[in-house]
């Protein structure tokens, strides 16, 4: 099983995936898959700035438990790959929201999940199912995430091309870290970690949103500073969504 990007001299960039078969940490957040289950394939066209800075393509052998890419250059040095990269789940399209968007829908959806949260205090704690997280478990995730980004984007702001280490969102939840988190804590915090992200993100200059960085999720690829803000607003406005289903509320 293996994943192949392509980048050719056309600009798009189409993706084939196909993972192994996988209990917990490759899944999406707050959802796993049987053992037995394979994971689906997925095709995507995203819209994406790569720098190539080799001319050849790099082969090596995959170290034990690691998945395999080919990465086909064909020559080119550095290649700007445009189409339109969505969310298969929720449709989301990064490129449709605009930097001067970003803080008020980050800020709009944390104030909606805390507003969903406090006013079903007692679900918001329980999974629906022994394998989806609980409302409190996504949310909790949410504010993770936006303090995690504020913080990439100041080292994608001061490092050139910096890779970043894991949010290890399961393990958070598996090491029991969120277990003495209470909905009224979570709540106030999430709001304000997305005006701190908000604050932060409206502070950078517009000709520096174009600094890369190489992030990890949902898969190892180059991304602008640009693209981590508009990630804060896919996360909560998704995460919004599964605990609105969660808790079967509008």
């Amino acid at each position: 099983m293996f994943a192949t990007v392509r980048v050719s001299r056309t600009p798009i960039l189409t993706r084939t995936y196909s993972a192994p078969r996988t209990t917990l940490s490759d899944t999406k957040p707050g959802k796993t898959r049987p053992v037995n289950q394979p994971a689906s394939r997925c095709r995507l066209e995203p819209l994406l700035v790569i720098h190539c800075i080799v001319n050849y393509p790099v082969l090596r052998a995959p170290q034990v438990g690691e998945r395999r890419f080919s990465l086909d250059v064909r020559g080119v040095a550095a290649a700007t790959v445009s189409g339109m990269e969505t969310c298969e789940d929720c449709g989301f399209a990064w490129v449709q929201v605009g930097r001067d968007e970003i803080a008020s829908r980050s800020i709009a959806a944390a104030q909606q999940i805390a507003n969903v949260i406090v006013a079903n205090a007692d679900r918001s704690r329980i999974r629906p199912t022994p394998e989806r997280w609980s409302a409190l478990e996504y949310a909790a995730h949410v504010r993770d995430v936006f303090l995690t980004i504020r913080d990439r984007l100041v080292i994608g702001l001061v490092e050139d091309e910096p890779g970043f280490k894991p949010l290890y969102r399961d393990q958070r939840i598996n090491l029991g870290l969120y277990a003495s988190d209470t909905v009224t804590d979570v709540a106030g915090e999430l709001v304000v970690a997305a005006n701190m992200l908000a604050r932060l993100f409206d502070e950078i200059e517009p000709q520096l949103l174009d600094r890369i960085v190489q992030y990890g999720f949902p898969d190892p690829l180059p991304r602008t500073l640009l693209w981590m803000g508009q990630q804060a607003v896919h996360e909560s406005e998704h995460h919004l969504a599964d605990i609105t289903e969660n808790l079967g509320v509008d």
